[in-house]
């Protein structure tokens, strides 16, 4: 199936883009508020904001959007053992940093050879001209630990810490070293202590050469490293620096680099005390005296524990796990736990997933496009063999995996992702994946409607499967329409492209 223009689109009649009109201007699953996807026509923006908490109860229909929400997209196996357990038990379950992959993820990446690789090997291996691969591996085992992980709640952190501690792929070295800084920083830290994760970033040779802090010396401090800590990884950007704390930082840090070609572990983290500012530092009113590697450290410590990260970060995981506009008591309640528990990630998930606000907002995030084609991949079960077609994918919707080139990470609102050239190509890869033309990803979608007789009954197959829920009536009156009398086989694909372009596969 070749891809659809906007005029295309616009000039289908009847049939497909009726229907995929209509059903883009149904509500979203849970939505107390009209947020309709946009269609071939801009529309309205979606809602940023929820309603005030009530107490929703925890039922099968909850879990099932608890579960949309905190995973790319959940399977059978996860519902059931949801309501078999409990929405808490469940959450605690998948609140455990795993230790490696597993089994069935293991035998699909152990192909890819640089994952393993220490930054030193990843340099050397650079040095055989092929600077692509690592790179290229990298982005593969993303995507396939995505799709196929049963840690999916860790996948959803791996992919938060990502872009909270952005790496742009395509500057220097940085796509040979962000191999080692995806697997001895993000992934080693996901569910763990913020300082930890904090501080392993800042002792990442990616994050260093990302930054330019492996060319700040003594006698030229460069900036750029000590402000995107401060504005980025930290404090937030109203967390009460000035530009002389960034000034004095970025002297406190000089020094910390990475070894070159010709040191003993090319790659690595180095700290280097002749280039070091030896002076003595003031960063928010505390001084630093000339100690070495370790007044770095201090500044981590005391970064980690200051009350505008505390909430800087809190805010940060309400907007990705909740809402657009994070709601002030969460951010509260979020922060009390950061602070009690010392920076524990999973306890301040806990936190927020248990709480009225985070069932009030269920079914009202917006997915960003690599979420989208996850869950959609997830759904259909689909055999995956990702590369370019799949990237190119993620390129037209904007979101190709690591290469955001600023250091503040993709955004996490749906004003940027919701529109309509970003729709139309969300529609194309629907309509690929479920008629099966979509190169690297093919679907068996017979399974999920083996047992329906009728158009009705496929259409409820397939939502349950895509959604743990069946659709409202409205929706499902405008497939039936749609469906009519075809034959069930014949007009699966077309109805499961529908529901994932629809806003109750959109939203989570």
């Amino acid at each position: 199936m070749t891809n659809l223009t906007r005029r295309d689109f616009l000039k289908l009649s009847g049939g497909l883009a009726a229907t995929a009109a209509a059903l883009a201007a149904c509500k979203p699953l849970g939505a107390t508020t009209d947020s309709p996807l946009p269609t071939v026509a801009p529309t309205a923006a979606p809602p940023t904001t929820i309603p005030a908490p009530t107490a929703v109860p925890i039922n099968e229909q909850t879990i099932a959007r608890a579960l949309r929400r905190l995973m790319f997209a959940p399977k059978a196996e996860d519902y059931a053992r949801a309501k078999q357990i409990g929405l808490e038990k469940f959450v605690d379950e998948m609140l455990i940093q795993p230790q490696g992959d597993d089994p069935d993820v293991a035998s699909k990446i152990k192909d890819l050879t640089t994952l393993g690789m220490s930054p030193s090997e990843l340099v050397e291996f650079d040095q055989d001209g092929k600077r692509g691969k690592p790179g290229d591996e990298l982005m593969r085992a993303t995507a396939l630990r995505s799709t196929y992980s049963r840690y999916q709640l860790y996948e959803m952190m791996v992919d938060f810490w990502t872009n909270h501690f952005n790496i742009y792929i395509r500057k220097n070295l940085t796509g040979m070293l962000k191999t080692a800084d995806d697997r001895d920083v993000v992934r080693k830290y996901a569910l763990g202590k913020f300082y930890d994760i904090l501080s392993a970033s800042a002792h990442s040779p990616a994050m260093m050469i990302y930054l330019d802090n492996f060319e700040s010396t003594k006698n030229k401090p460069n900036e750029n490293y000590a402000r995107e800590l401060l504005e980025l990884h930290t404090l937030g950007v109203d967390g009460g620096y000035t530009q002389q704390d960034v000034q004095e930082l970025a002297r406190v840090l000089t020094g910390w680099g990475v070894a070159g070609r010709r040191g003993a572990k090319p790659g690595e983290f180095e700290y280097r005390q002749n280039i070091h500012d030896t002076g003595t530092k003031t960063i928010l009113g505390k001084k630093y005296e000339n100690n070495g590697q370790q007044e770095g450290e201090l500044v981590l410590q005391a970064l980690a524990k200051h009350r505008s990260t505390i909430n800087y970060v809190s805010k940060k995981l309400v907007r990705r796990f909740v809402a657009d506009d994070p709601p002030q008591a969460l951010i509260a309640k979020a922060a009390k736990t950061f602070t009690d528990s010392d920076g524990d990630i999973p306890k301040v998930m806990k936190t927020l997933v248990m709480s009225d606000e985070f069932r009030a907002s269920l079914g009202q995030k917006f997915k960003r496009p690599y979420e989208f084609i996850i869950s959609a991949l997830r759904v259909t079960n689909a055999q995956v063999d990702p590369g370019r077609a799949l990237n190119n994918y993620l390129n037209q919707m904007g979101q190709p995996l690591f290469q955001w080139g600023t250091p503040d990470g993709y955004p996490d609102e749906a004003a940027a992702w919701a529109t309509t050239g970003g729709m139309l190509t969300r529609w194309n890869f629907a309509l690929a994946l479920c008629n099966n033309t979509l190169r690297e990803a093919k679907v068996d979608l017979t399974p999920l409607t083996k047992d329906a007789a009728t158009i009705d009954a496929a259409i409820d197959s397939l939502s349950m499967a895509f959604l743990g829920e069946k659709l409202p009536n409205e929706g499902k009156q405008i497939l039936t329409k749609f469906g009519g009398s075809s034959n069930v086989k014949t007009a699966t694909p077309m109805l499961a492209a529908l529901i994932l372009g629809s806003p109750y596969f959109q939203y989570r």
